[in-house]
């Protein structure tokens, strides 16, 4: 069930198997603060709903993420989700290398913390997912 709809962002949230799908659509520059608001409302989804998993689909990621976006999104996203509920992450890869190493570059500050993988193929992660 789509559960958050935005410009640069979708969320859908499967009860049955518990994990949210996550849709991220960005084709141009955003504000600090477009981007805070953004992450502010995925975290909602995961504290409403608590799933032990996400699928994070950055087929369309066409922009890297800034810096000091990636540093935000893992101090208020990433280590907030984890202590929520979040025990695995898939990610589709992007198209676009640059925008790819960018998402990469967040992850790579919570291994420690949080069990993730990359793939191409939007089955072979959801497959992983619920391994």
């Amino acid at each position: 069930m789509l559960v958050y709809k935005g410009k640069y962002l979708t969320i859908d949230y499967f009860s049955d198997e518990n994990y949210i799908l996550v849709k991220r659509y960005v084709s141009e520059d955003i504000s600090i603060d477009e981007y805070k608001y953004l992450t502010s409302e995925w975290l909602k989804v995961i504290a409403k709903y608590k799933p032990f998993g996400q699928l994070v689909d950055y087929t369309d990621l066409t922009k890297p993420i800034k810096p000091e976006f990636q540093q935000y999104a893992h101090n208020n996203l990433v280590v907030p989700a984890v202590k929520i509920s979040i025990k695995k992450s898939a990610f589709i890869i992007s198209r676009y290398l640059f925008a790819q190493m960018s998402v990469e570059d967040i992850m790579s500050k919570s291994s420690d913390i949080l069990e993730y993988r990359f793939f191409s193929d939007f089955n072979k992660a959801k497959d992983w997912l619920f391994q």
